[in-house]
Order: C-alpha cells, then structure tokens, then sequence
C-alpha cells in the first residue's frame, strides 16, 4: 500500500484535532499525556545512570 507524507504545522494539527468529537479529542489527549509522562520518566531515570560512564567502572570491558 503506498504511503503518503503529510507535513503539517502545529496550528494546522491543533486545528484538525479540534474537528474531531470530544470523545476522540479526549483519547488524544490521554495519549499524549501518556506519553509525556513516560518521556518525563525516562529522562528522570536517565541521570542515575550517570556512574556507568566512568571509565574507570570498565573493568568488564574486554
């Protein structure tokens, strides 16, 4: 099946979203915020990783 790529502005998404039922609007919503939160979580966790790039803790390196 071929695939055709849209590029659209933030406003011109807005305002395709806002088109949509609530019901669909609010899915959306739940989505993205779903998604923030799990981004928001990764980046948090992100900085306790930090000692691993010591490269003094390479000593399983071979």
């Amino acid at each position: 099946m071929p695939k055709i790529l849209l590029e659209l502005s933030e406003d011109e998404i807005v305002r395709l979203i806002l088109q949509l039922p609530a019901e669909n609007q609010r899915a959306i919503l739940n989505r993205l915020a779903e998604k923030s939160e799990v981004w928001e979580l990764m980046k948090l966790s992100e900085s306790s990783f930090a000692f691993w790039e010591d490269p003094a803790e390479d000593i399983y390196e071979v």
